[in-house]
Formats: structure tokens, C-alpha cells, sequence
């Protein structure tokens, strides 16, 4: 028999009234499991992308300690050499080209140094060569100049047996300019002294930054932030949003010496105020006298290591982006450091 027009059909009400008891309170379930599911997924993404994160800080800092060694080392073979020794005795002209040629096989095995030299007490080169267009080569003794008012030369020279002076990284300065295209610098010095004992000069490698700066980023270059995390189907992280990991450099001041943008760098040589607490001020706060830390902020994730890469024999200042400016304090070893990051 028909329903009435208007009339509800009250077994069909009571049949959707039991099927929503059963299928609203699954929906439910099977909803809140998914986004569990989804949110340790996620987490777990974000603790894999840290770890990663941690392993190339790590990487970039024995990258740059493995740079300092090198250059430490030759510069002691050079102060220890004999052939230094005697020419700081006879000053004889043979001694002097012995010495070049000693120096100039340094330079083409290492190619890690824009300069090496042998500055007399009052500063004047004895012995000098260059790196030019990819070979190493003798300078003229006509064309040798004196450095004696450079920082470099003074606070290496102020220093005692056995000990090394450490420049800044900067740029190197000719003829009293920034030389172009740039040229990151660190100087490397040692007093030398005779057979008696008397100081007669310093030995200094002018040591490409470069080369540091490189060496660097190819040690990081492996990054999980750079790929996919997991498996070709893309990861979470992945698919939500594209992750890109990359290392960053800063002297203590928060000057970049390695950034995102290359237009920031060197800020100090140029008197200018791009640094990473104008760029990125929430992370920049949480990095100053922390020796490592990792954290979130509106832009991304900041993973961070303080490094301190001078010995104790190591002797350091803050340098001068002027060419005959002395430098306003020498530093101790612990004094000298650089904050190594990477940012997603």
C-alpha cells in the first residue's frame, strides 16, 4: 500500500539512523589513524632531514679543519727548511734562487697558494712567488716590494718561536684596492730565525679561500635537503614542498663569508650591513656563544656548528680592510671562530 504524500518513511529513517551509528564512528577512526599515520610520517621525515642536516655540518667542519692542517704543515716545513737556514746565513744569490725553487715546487704541487714568501725584518720580500693563470712563477727581485706596514706582516712578526699567525678570511688588497674579481684570502705566517737565533724575517703563504670555500660546499654537497629523502615515489617532505639545503659561512660578527646570495658577502671589506642578523634575525639570535644547535624559525631549518679552528700555538687578529692599517686587536686561538650553517 502507498504512502500517504508527506508521510516519512519511517523504516527507512530508522535504517539510516542505525547505518550512521556504524559508518560516521568508522569514518572517524579510519580517520584519525590516517592522520596519525600521516603525522608520524612527517615526523619521522623531519627527524631524518635533521639527521642529515647534522652530518653535513659535521662533514664542513672536517673540511675546513683539514684545510688549516695542511697549510699549518707546510708553513713549519718552510720555517724548519735548510735551505732557508742558509740563506739567512750567507744571503748569497744562489741560496736566494734555491730558495724560489723550493717554494716554487710547493706552489705547483699544492695549488693552494696565491703567494709564497720570505719578508725580511724590516718587511721588504726576499723571495716571493706567484700563482698566475694556473702556474706558479718567480718574481723578479726588481719587482719585490716592502709590506712592512701591512697587519699581516707586524703581527707575524711579534710572535715567538714556533708560533703561527692567522689571518681573517678576506679579500686580498693590491695596490691599496680590493683586487677584482675578488680573491678570498687567508694569510699564513711564521717568524724565521738564524743559526743563532736571531729573528730575520717571517715566512708567509698567502693561501687561496677559495679553495676552502669550495672544498666546503662539495663536502656538503651530499645533502638530503638537496634530493629526495626516501624512495622515488617522493617523500612527504618532498611532495609538499621543494626542500633545498645549503651551507652558509659567517665570521663571529655575522658577516657572510659563504651565502645564499653571493651579493652579501664580504660585507666587513665593504662597510656595509649585510649580515645574517639583518637577513635572518630570529636564527641569528639563537646562534651567538652556542657551540652547535638546530631549530625551526618562519623561514626554515637552522642547523648550526661553531667552529674554532686555530691551535693554541695559533696567534690571530681582526685584520683591516685597508691596505696599510694595522689591526685593531690580535686574538687568541679560542677568539677566532666561524659559525657554519645549513639552511632548509
Amino acid at each position: 500500500m502507498p504512502l500517504a504524500p508527506g508521510r516519512p518513511n519511517l523504516a527507512f529513517i530508522a535504517h539510516l539512523k542505525s547505518t550512521s551509528l556504524i559508518f560516521f564512528p568508522t569514518t572517524l577512526f579510519l580517520a584519525l589513524v590516517l592522520s596519525l599515520f600521516f603525522y608520524l610520517k612527517l615526523q619521522n621525515e623531519l627527524e631524518t632531514l635533521k639527521s642529515h642536516e647534522w652530518s653535513h655540518v659535521e662533514a664542513g667542519q672536517q673540511a675546513i679543519s683539514h684545510e688549516f692542517k695542511a697549510a699549518t704543515t707546510d708553513l713549519a716545513c718552510l720555517a724548519s727548511s735548510t735551505v732557508l737556514r742558509n740563506f739567512l746565513t750567507t744571503n748569497s744569490k744562489q741560496d736566494q734562487a734555491d730558495l724560489g725553487h723550493e717554494y716554487l715546487v710547493l706552489a705547483a704541487n699544492s695549488q693552494l697558494y696565491d703567494q709564497i714568501r720570505l719578508l725580511a725584518a724590516d718587511g721588504m720580500e726576499r723571495v716571493r712567488i706567484n700563482f698566475q693563470q694556473g702556474q706558479p712563477a718567480i718574481v723578479p727581485t726588481a719587482d719585490l716590494q716592502n709590506k712592512g706596514r701591512r697587519y699581516y706582516f707586524t703581527d707575524t712578526f711579534s710572535l715567538r718561536p714556533g708560533e703561527i699567525f692567522v689571518s681573517p678570511l678576506d679579500l686580498n688588497i693590491e695596490q691599496g684596492r680590493i683586487e677584482l674579481p675578488q680573491k678570498p684570502m687567508i694569510r699564513f705566517g711564521t717568524p724565521v730565525f738564524d743559526a743563532q737565533g736571531h729573528k730575520r724575517g717571517i715566512v708567509l703563504l698567502n693561501y687561496f679561500g677559495q679553495v676552502l670555500l669550495d672544498h666546503l660546499k662539495q663536502s656538503m654537497q651530499g645533502s638530503a635537503s638537496e634530493h629526495s629523502l626516501s624512495s622515488p615515489d617522493h617523500n612527504l617532505l618532498a611532495h609538499h614542498q621543494c626542500v633545498t639545503g645549503k651551507p652558509m659561512l659567517l665570521n663571529q660578527q655575522g658577516f657572510w663569508l659563504l651565502s645564499l646570495n653571493p651579493e652579501d658577502e664580504w660585507g666587513f671589506m665593504y662597510q656595509n650591513d649585510r649580515t645574517m642578523a639583518n637577513t635572518y634575525p630570529a636564527a641569528w639570535q639563537r646562534m651567538p656563544g652556542q657551540p652547535r644547535g638546530q631549530f625551526f624559525t618562519p623561514e626554515g631549518l637552522f642547523t648550526f656548528i661553531t667552529i674554532k679552528p686555530l691551535h693554541l700555538d695559533h696567534i690571530s687578529s681582526t685584520g683591516s680592510p685597508h691596505a696599510f692599517q694595522k689591526s685593531a686587536r690580535k686574538q687568541k686561538a679560542a677568539d677566532y671562530q666561524w659559525q657554519l650553517v645549513s639552511f632548509v
